[in-house]
């Protein structure tokens, strides 16, 4: 399984939030991690047929996906999130460490950045961006003249996005690939790994009749140290 890969997508959005006043406490330690069915979705919604999810991963050479899912344990002692007083975290993901802001809302803990992250793109949103659930708190979409060579300039802090659960502490990641397939025409794939987000399952409704995502999420499971 590849390491973890920070993709910074993300739309024009200034997300609200609510604040929780208990303060998590000590560090969390990557363990375990949960590897989820691979799942396939088309305009129609999911395709229950874990078969046909895993002849569509071979037939496009999608290598990066796991087929046999269950309790992986390639993330250990990768990962690590130390909470401080005053809702901040020391965070470490594979070799990269930096201090977070702590905000929690809907039902997820979002380790912020302190920092400005700019990103240039072009004006038609990856469809995998739609996908996701979860964006920064932070997050700002201007349009520039395209003689820079794009079109948009994002302004956000990024964020880490993990959950609380019965004392422990949960990273989740995607595998995505997204298909738009024309018969007898070339098709096109868009694809992220180890993508620390959460599946939007509505985005069935915006597809096209030509278009199949195939997505599997994995959970790296955070213990706090004891001693």
């Amino acid at each position: 399984m590849k390491r973890l890969l920070t993709l910074f997508m993300a739309s024009a959005i200034f997300a609200s939030c609510t604040s929780d006043d208990t303060e998590l406490q000590g560090k969390y330690v990557s363990g375990t991690a949960n590897v989820s069915p691979i799942r396939l979705f088309t305009k129609s919604g999911e395709v229950k047929d874990e078969a046909k999810a895993l002849e569509f991963i071979t037939r496009h050479g999608i290598s990066e996906f796991v087929p046999q899912y269950g309790i992986d344990n390639s993330h250990a002692n990768e990962v690590s999130i130390t909470f401080n007083p005053g809702n901040t975290a020391i965070v470490t993901c594979f070799g990269k460490t930096d201090v977070r802001n702590i905000v929690k809302s809907n039902g997820y803990i979002y380790l912020e950045a302190s920092d400005i992250t700019t990103i240039y793109s072009f004006a038609n949103e990856s469809k995998i961006t739609q996908a996701l659930l979860l964006s920064p708190l932070y997050s700002k979409t201007t349009t520039i003249p395209t003689s820079s060579g794009y079109s948009n300039k994002t302004e956000l802090k990024h964020c880490y996005f993990a959950k609380e659960t019965s004392g422990r502490i949960s990273l989740p990641l995607l595998n995505i690939c997204i298909v738009t397939h024309i018969p007898d025409q070339i098709y096109a794939r868009e694809t992220a790994y180890n993508l620390n987000n959460v599946f939007n399952p509505e985005i069935s409704q915006n597809l096209s009749d030509v278009d199949t995502i195939a997505v599997q999420r994995i959970d790296v499971e955070l213990e706090r140290e004891t001693h």
